[in-house]
């Protein structure tokens, strides 16, 4: 195991790897676990169910289906010359306070306005996690494309860092439902969620300035 990684660190270097353990392992396989599955529970708490709740979440699901236009503007419209970085840090100001407010919108007075607020924070979760990703997966490609002979290695730690996050949040999900209830989710992938920061701050998907 230990040489596996340090031959990946050799290869594409620890900034890359860690965005790509932030990106999609913890922000794609642990954060939107937690996150949409408490989804149905939230609006339950509100006695929103059947079919208005599964079009609803519907509607929360949208930034997968919009993930080709993301990809397209972020490719022709670089921000202070990158392409990458600056989007995943808009994405990030706008689904951190959705979390954040997810978990504690029963402080907010929403004059009958709930089931509007409480989707548009989720979509909002999900335009963060799709544009980290996606963006990465760019990034991934790309690295491929230079060191081909390394790709089968550095998408088995992509895929079983994820499988990973998601195993931890589906074994703890069930006792962060019972013990802080539907908001409770949300309330505590607000640091990660935050997190997402670092990467793109930090440059670690090594982006240049467009010509």
């Amino acid at each position: 195991m230990w040489w596996w990684l340090a031959d990946l660190n050799r290869t594409f270097g620890w900034p890359f790897l860690m965005t790509v353990c932030y990106y999609h392992h913890v922000l794609k396989g642990f954060v939107l676990m937690y996150a949409f599955t408490s989804f149905d529970w939230v609006l339950a708490s509100h006695h929103v169910r059947g079919t208005r709740l599964q079009a609803l979440k519907t509607i929360a699901l949208l930034p997968w289906v919009l993930k080709p236009i993301l990809g397209i503007t972020s490719d022709m419209f670089p921000i202070f010359g990158r392409n990458k970085a600056p989007y995943c840090i808009l994405g990030t100001l706008v689904g951190c306070p959705a979390c954040a407010f997810i978990g504690l919108h029963h402080h907010f007075d929403f004059s009958g306005h709930f089931e509007s607020a409480i989707v548009t924070a989720y979509f909002c979760i999900g335009l963060q996690i799709c544009t980290c990703d996606l963006l990465l997966e760019a990034a991934l490609a790309e690295r491929i494309r230079k060191s081909p002979s390394k790709g089968p290695s550095l998408m088995a730690f992509v895929n079983g860092g994820q499988t990973i996050g998601e195993a931890l949040a589906v074994g703890t999900i069930g006792w962060v439902l019972e013990y802080l209830g539907p908001r409770g989710p949300c309330l505590l992938v607000v640091p990660l969620s935050w997190l997402a920061f670092v990467p793109a701050v930090g440059n670690w998907l090594g982006e240049s300035d467009c010509p």
